[in-house]
């Protein structure tokens, strides 16, 4: 069986927040993708049928996990896969549960674990090495989106308005 082209599907989803700074009510969409490979075999009769089961499981892969997003942030504020900005139109401030701000921690962190490493031991010879201060370096960025993830989230249980943690829910195909 070859697996060729895939199909692509989407879930939307609005992201409501109130800015911890200056107390406005925010709105933001994001979405979720998934995808599935059409299957093709010299057995295929078929290719228009394969092509629209193909479709319809992108598209059931897309509701679970955008179900599955859903209830993480929603019930448990666990934000990992949560692609929206943050950041308010009023005031102008990321929220501090902002994915881009843990995205550049984790970034500058790797970055800086990578510069210790060449500082401390110099550059390099063996290409083992390389790939052992690129694996510390990815081990750090992976330690500190967790770490991130887990402070957020106890941050978000004890903020006295829970109305400032962000909430999903799905928006529906419009055609």
């Amino acid at each position: 069986m070859h697996r060729r082209h895939f199909l692509a599907a989407k879930g939307r989803y609005c992201c409501e927040w109130t800015c911890t700074h200056c107390g406005r009510r925010s709105r933001e969409r994001g979405e979720v993708r998934a995808a599935d490979h059409i299957r093709i075999n010299q057995f295929t009769d078929n290719l228009h049928d394969e092509v629209n089961l193909s479709g319809e499981l992108a598209q059931e892969k897309a509701r679970r996990r955008l179900f599955r997003l859903q209830e993480a942030v929603n019930d448990m504020h666990w934000l990992a896969g949560l692609r929206v900005s943050g950041l308010c139109r009023k005031c102008g401030r990321r929220q501090f549960w902002s994915p881009l701000l843990r995205h550049l921690l984790s970034s500058a962190l790797a970055l800086a674990c990578f510069a210790g490493l060449m500082w401390l031991a110099g550059p390099p010879a063996a290409a083992s090495q390389w790939f052992a201060c690129l694996a510390a370096s990815a081990a750090i960025a992976l330690l500190t989106e967790g770490t991130a993830l887990l402070l957020i989230r106890r941050r978000l249980e004890r903020l006295p308005d829970p109305e400032a943690a962000p909430r999903i829910r799905e928006l529906f195909p419009s055609g």
